[in-house]
C-alpha cells in the first residue's frame, strides 16, 4: 500500500484504480465536448489525477497514458477557446462603447462581471490590450454618466420647485365652488406636475408626491360631492318642471286663450327657467313636450299683436337658457371625459375620448354662434 504526500487518506489499488477510470471517463467526455470552459475543467481533472496514489503497476501506466490522451485533445483547443475568448471581449468592448447616459451605472457592472467570466484571450499581452481598450470604454462611460448627472442637478431643483408650488395650486383649488372649472385647472396643474419630472431624490419625491396624492385625493372627493349635489337639484329640477309642464297641458286644454291665461304661461315659463336644468337627456325630451305645448298656445293668441311679441321675445330667451344650459351640460361631459382619459390605461382608449372631447367643443362653438344671433335678435 502506497500513501501520497497529497492525500489525506490511504486508499488501496483498487480504490485507486477505480477512482482513476472514473477521471478517465471525465476526461474523455469533456474531449467530446467544445466548451469554453473545457481547458479549466480539463486543469482540474488532471490535479485530482495527481492525488491519486501510484502503485507502480503496469495497468495504472496505461491508465495514465489513455487519461493523457484526452486530455491532449482537449488542450489542443486551447488556441480556438481562445480565439473566442478575445471575440466576446472585442463584441463586449463595442457593447460597452454604445452604451448611452440613460443606462445606469449597474449596466457597467454587470458589463464587468461578463469580462470576468469570459476568461483569456490567449496570452498576457493580448489579455492586457483588450482590458486597457475595456477600461478605457467604461472610463468614458462613467465620465458622461457624471456629467450628465450634475447637469441634472440644476433640472432636479428646478422640479422641486415647480411641484411644490403645484401643491399650494391644488390647495387653493380646494375651495374653488365652480368645479367644472376647477376640473379642468386641476388637469392642467397634473400634466404641469408629470411635466416637471423627478425632483432627485427619492425621499423628497415620495414626500412631494404623497402630498400631492393626498391632495388630489382630496379634491376628487370634494368634486364627487359637488357633481352628486348638482345630480340631486337636477332630479329636483326635472319634478319641477313635470309639473310646470302639466300645469301649462291644462290651461292649453281650457282653449280660452284669455289674458289671465296667456300671463299664467308665462309665468310658467319664468318658473320653468329658474327650475334649472334636470340633465341633458331629460331636459330634451321635458323641453320638446313643453315647446308643444307653449306653440300650440301662444299660436291661438296670435292676433293679439304685443301677445305675440311677448311669446316670440319668450321663446327666444328659452332657446337662449337651453342652448346655455346645453353648453354648460356639454362642458359637464368633457369634464368626466377628462376624467376617464386620465384613468385609462389604454392608448387607442384615450385617443377615442379626446376625439370626442374635440368634438364637443366644436359643437359648442357652433351654439355660441347661434346664442349670439338669438342676442341680436332680442335686443333689435
Amino acid at each position: 500500500m502506497y500513501l501520497n504526500d497529497e492525500m489525506y487518506d490511504v486508499i488501496d489499488i483498487d480504490e485507486a484504480i477505480k477512482q482513476k477510470q472514473d477521471l478517465i471517463a471525465q476526461a474523455k467526455a469533456l474531449s467530446e465536448e467544445e466548451s469554453a470552459d473545457s481547458i479549466k475543467a480539463a486543469g482540474r481533472l488532471r490535479r485530482r489525477w495527481r492525488r491519486i496514489p501510484y502503485w507502480e503497476s503496469a495497468y495504472e501506466d496505461q491508465l495514465a497514458d489513455e487519461f493523457e490522451s484526452y486530455l491532449n485533445v482537449i488542450y489542443g483547443r486551447r488556441h480556438l477557446v481562445a480565439e473566442e475568448n478575445a471575440k466576446a471581449k472585442k463584441e463586449l468592448i463595442e457593447e460597452v462603447k454604445g452604451l448611452d447616459m440613460n443606462k445606469p451605472f449597474s449596466a457597467m457592472d454587470k458589463a464587468l462581471e461578463r469580462w470576468k467570466a469570459i476568461g483569456s484571450a490567449g496570452t498576457r499581452d493580448v489579455d492586457d490590450a483588450l482590458w486597457k481598450e475595456f477600461a478605457a470604454a467604461r472610463k468614458a462611460f462613467y465620465d458622461m454618466k457624471h456629467a450628465h448627472m450634475d447637469e441634472l442637478k440644476v433640472h432636479f431643483d428646478e422640479a422641486k420647485e415647480i411641484k411644490t408650488k403645484l401643491i399650494e395650486e391644488v390647495k387653493e383649488l380646494l375651495v374653488e365652488p365652480n368645479f367644472y372649472e376647477a376640473s379642468k385647472k386641476f388637469e392642467e396643474i397634473f400634466d404641469r406636475w408629470k411635466a416637471a419630472g423627478f425632483s432627485g431624490n427619492r425621499e423628497t419625491e415620495d414626500a412631494l408626491w404623497s402630498e400631492f396624492s393626498t391632495l388630489r385625493h382630496d379634491f376628487y372627493k370634494k368634486r364627487s360631492e359637488f357633481f352628486s349635489e348638482v345630480r340631486a337639484k337636477q332630479k329636483e329640477a326635472y319634478v319641477k318642471k313635470k309639473e310646470l309642464l302639466e300645469e301649462a297641458r291644462a290651461i292649453l286644454d281650457k282653449g280660452e286663450n284669455s289674458r289671465e291665461d296667456t300671463q299664467a304661461m308665462k309665468d310658467i315659463n319664468q318658473r320653468w327657467r329658474e327650475a334649472g336644468s334636470c340633465g341633458r337627456e331629460r331636459e330634451d325630451r321635458l323641453w320638446k313636450e313643453y315647446r308643444q305645448v307653449m306653440d300650440a298656445y301662444f299660436d291661438g293668441v296670435r292676433g293679439q299683436r304685443e301677445e305675440r311679441q311677448a311669446r316670440f321675445q319668450d321663446k327666444l330667451n328659452e332657446v337662449k337658457a337651453r342652448k346655455t344650459e346645453q353648453i354648460l351640460s356639454l362642458r359637464r361631459q368633457i369634464d368626466h371625459l377628462r376624467e376617464e382619459a386620465q384613468e385609462t390605461l389604454s392608448e387607442r382608449a384615450a385617443q377615442d375620448i379626446n376625439d370626442e372631447i374635440a368634438d364637443k367643443e366644436d359643437f359648442i362653438k357652433e351654439i355660441e354662434a347661434e346664442i349670439a344671433d338669438i342676442e341680436s335678435k332680442i335686443n333689435g
